[in-house]
């Protein structure tokens, strides 16, 4: 069985919101069985505040909580808040796991709707960059 990772805590309701969302699809595909999720909750006030003040600070941080996701057997991870994607090309590269974007998953699906005018909600920082998420080109951030 695939295990899933959530570096989670960094927004503590999306990271509820995830959770339920993924027990309630996986009800839906096969109600005999649970998934497997594991969760690594972080510190929401250090997060922030390393986002304005420390990035590479951020990334260890960040990095840390994917050591431990992997090493509690995960297949892949996600972060299950917005903000914490400003270094995710950082992590992706240094990560343990396989990481999904939040933001590639929302500008694919985004294109799959034909949709072309987004807002992405989070702590300030600069959009997605366009060479990472080369398939959402076209839409406006």
């Amino acid at each position: 069985m695939t295990t899933v990772g959530m570096v989670g805590g960094l927004g503590p309701e999306s990271t509820i919101d995830y959770y339920r969302r993924i027990l309630e699809a996986w009800e839906r595909s096969d109600p005999s069985t649970a998934p497997s999720i594991v969760i690594d909750s972080l510190d929401v006030r250090r997060a922030l505040h390393l986002v304005g003040t420390d990035r590479a600070a951020l990334t260890e941080y960040l990095l840390a909580s994917l050591r431990r996701l992997a090493g509690a057997g995960v297949d892949f991870a996600a972060m299950t808040a917005n903000t914490p994607h400003i270094v995710f090309d950082e992590l992706a590269v240094r990560s343990p796991v396989p990481l999904v974007s939040i933001v590639e998953a929302c500008a694919e699906e985004a294109q799959r709707r034909g949709l072309t005018r987004l807002a992405l909600l989070g702590a300030p920082w600069k959009p997605p960059s366009t060479q990472r998420c080369a398939h959402a080109t076209e839409l406006s951030w």
